[in-house]
């Protein structure tokens, strides 16, 4: 009846086989942060019990019936069921918050390792410690780089200097 391309993009769909009465994943939805509402999730509890399930009864009528009779103990039990599942709804929201938060952290580690590198500061296990030392310096390392790379050009100059005298004077003699 629907096809793909006829859902808008941030909605799911899902085929039912009326033949097996299997449902086939068609297009999955965004994710979406939905806060839960204890009431609804309460409500929903309480009508999808299935009499097989009720404890200790044979239907629902007769669950209801010691429901009403015991009601202000089923009244307490039903809050400490009520206030253990928001505990625990509070528990994961800040988990997911912390998640996102490490996530923040993480991409801005990663932001300052590419500035890092842009600038020629490598280190792969002691970051902030060759970050310090390179925030630390009056000029920037790549000086004594080149600085070196000089010395190390004049002594080959140097020495290609020396073989040539001593070809002149094997020539000379």
């Amino acid at each position: 009846m629907v096809q793909r391309q006829e859902v808008e993009e941030n909605i799911g769909l899902i085929w039912y086989n009326p033949e097996t009465g299997g449902l086939t994943t068609k297009k999955k939805a965004i994710h979406r942060d939905i806060e839960v509402n204890p009431d609804m999730l309460l409500y929903i509890i309480m009508t999808r019990l299935e009499s097989d399930r009720l404890p200790f009864t044979s239907d629902k009528a007769e669950y209801w019936r010691e429901w009403l009779n015991e009601k202000i103990s089923n009244r307490d039990l039903g809050y400490h069921v009520r206030s253990k599942l928001l505990d625990k709804i509070e528990e994961q929201e800040r988990d997911m918050r912390r998640f996102r938060d490490n996530k923040d952290d993480q991409e801005e580690l990663k932001a300052i390792d590419k500035v890092m590198e842009k600038h020629g500061i490598h280190s792969y296990w002691q970051k902030a410690k060759a970050l310090d030392e390179a925030l630390s310096r009056a000029y920037p390392r790549e000086l004594d780089n080149l600085q070196q790379k000089l010395q190390d050009a004049a002594a080959s100059i140097e020495k290609l200097k020396a073989t040539y005298k001593e070809e002149e004077q094997s020539d000379d003699e």
